[in-house]
C-alpha cells in the first residue's frame, strides 16, 4: 500500500447525535435486536446524522428495508427538526405503498416521539418501535450505512455548500448505495438486484401454481413480459405462457389462488 501510495479510509471518533424528549414516552422495543426479514416492507429501521459543510451542518435521515438494505426513503435539511423524518417516511410510503402493520424502528431521539411523526405513522398503520436507552447497537444496520457513506463519501470530501453535499448524497444513495454497492448479507447484490431477483424467483414460483391450480398443461415456451408492481419499479420475468381451451375456466376460479398471490405480495401484478 505504501508503494502505490494506497491509505486507509479510517474509523473517526464516535458522537453522540440523539436527543431525547425525557417527556415523550419511547414506544416498546418490538425487534430487540432481531434485524430479520421475509419479506419486503416487514420492517423499516430510521436513524439520523450529521454532515459537515462550510455553511454549516446538514441532517441527513434515512429509512432503510431490512430485507434488502434498500434505502427506501431520505431526507436532508439543515434543520434537526421532526419534518426532516416525516420527509424521509413519506419518501418510503409513496415509493414503497407499504401494508398495514409494518414495523419502523428508531432510537429514542425527539424526532421519533414527537406527535407529527407519531400521527403519521398511525395514518399509515405503522407500528413504531424504539431501542432501549443509549443502546446503539439496537439500531446497528442503519448505523452501519452511516458508517459505510461517511467512510465511503463523506470523510473523503470537503463540502463548500450544503448544494454540494445534497448532490454527493443524492448519488451516493440512488445511483451507487441502492443500485451499485454489493453487500455479503445478500450473497454479493446491490439491494436493488437482491429484490428483483427475489421478485423473479416468486413470480416462477405463482407461475407453476397456475398451472397446478388450473390442472392445464403449460405451453413450454417461455414469455418474457414487463412486470410493473404498485411499488413503482419494473422488471423482466419469464412466465409460463397457460393455453386454455375455455377461458371461462379462468374467471370461476375459487378465491384460493388470489388469495395465494396476496400471499407472495403479488396481487398488484
Amino acid at each position: 500500500m505504501r508503494l502505490n501510495n494506497i491509505r486507509a479510509k479510517t474509523k473517526r471518533k464516535f458522537k453522540v447525535t440523539t436527543v431525547q424528549n425525557t417527556k415523550a414516552a419511547a414506544s416498546k422495543n418490538i425487534l430487540r435486536g432481531n434485524f430479520n426479514s421475509k419479506k419486503e416492507n416487514q420492517i423499516w429501521t430510521s436513524d439520523i446524522t450529521y454532515i459537515w459543510t462550510k455553511e454549516g451542518w446538514l441532517y441527513l435521515a434515512v429509512i432503510m428495508d431490512i430485507y434488502s438494505r434498500k434505502i427506501v426513503g431520505w431526507s436532508l435539511s439543515s434543520s434537526l427538526s421532526a419534518e426532516l423524518v416525516i420527509k424521509a417516511i413519506m419518501m418510503a410510503i409513496l415509493h414503497r405503498n407499504p401494508e398495514a402493520g409494518l414495523i419502523l424502528h428508531s432510537d429514542r431521539g425527539s424526532q421519533y416521539t414527537s406527535i407529527s411523526v407519531r400521527n403519521l405513522l398511525k395514518n399509515y398503520q405503522i407500528t413504531q418501535s424504539m431501542s432501549s436507552t443509549g443502546n446503539c447497537y439496537e439500531n446497528a444496520i442503519t448505523e452501519s450505512f452511516f458508517h459505510s457513506i461517511k467512510t465511503e463519501l463523506i470523510f473523503g470530501n470537503s463540502y463548500q455548500s450544503r448544494e454540494e453535499a445534497k448532490r454527493s448524497i443524492f448519488e451516493y444513495i440512488e445511483i451507487f448505495y441502492n443500485r451499485e454497492r454489493l453487500h455479503s448479507a445478500l450473497g454479493y447484490l446491490s439491494p436493488v438486484e437482491f429484490e428483483i431477483k427475489n421478485r423473479k424467483e416468486l413470480i416462477e414460483k405463482v407461475a407453476q401454481l397456475i398451472v397446478s391450480f388450473l390442472g392445464v398443461k403449460s405451453n413450454l415456451k417461455q414469455k418474457s413480459v414487463t412486470v410493473m408492481p404498485s411499488r413503482f419499479f419494473y422488471c423482466k420475468c419469464a412466465i409460463h405462457q397457460v393455453r386454455m381451451s375455455d377461458t371461462s375456466d379462468w374467471f370461476s376460479l375459487n378465491r384460493g389462488f388470489f388469495l395465494t398471490l396476496r400471499k407472495f405480495g403479488l396481487d398488484d401484478i
